[in-house]
């Protein structure tokens, strides 16, 4: 259930601030790992995984940086993702982090990792 609430977040519509799809849904996995770093004491984001593909998608991480051409996309979108999962508990929130973006990750495998 919680991998399936997670898909449905990531797929739904995002302000058109970015370039690109690819570019708004990067950002919006972004916003997520940012999001669940600040709730999972235990989960640290890779930051080299996301500096090394973020050219990929044209972008770098000055764009979510202040002042950078998405950080307000950035910042509206981790302010979504706070609100729509500030009922779950940490224990949901986190295993939905791990179960897509850890080690063995559905979404992108090996951005989060256990400190």
């Amino acid at each position: 259930m919680r991998r399936l609430s997670l898909i449905l977040f990531l797929l739904a519509p995002l302000e058109a601030f970015a370039q690109t799809a690819t570019q708004e849904r990067f950002t919006r996995n972004v916003a997520l790992l940012m999001y669940g770093e600040s709730r999972c004491p235990k989960l640290r984001v890779n930051m080299l995984i996301i500096a090394q593909v973020a050219p990929t998608f044209k972008l770098k991480p000055a764009d979510w940086a202040e002042g950078g051409r998405l950080h307000r996309v950035l910042a509206s979108q981790y302010q979504t993702i706070k609100e729509t999962f500030a009922q779950e508990s940490d224990d949901v929130v986190c295993g939905m982090i791990e179960d897509g973006f850890g080690p063995d990750g559905t979404i992108a495998p090996g951005v989060i990792k256990r400190r």
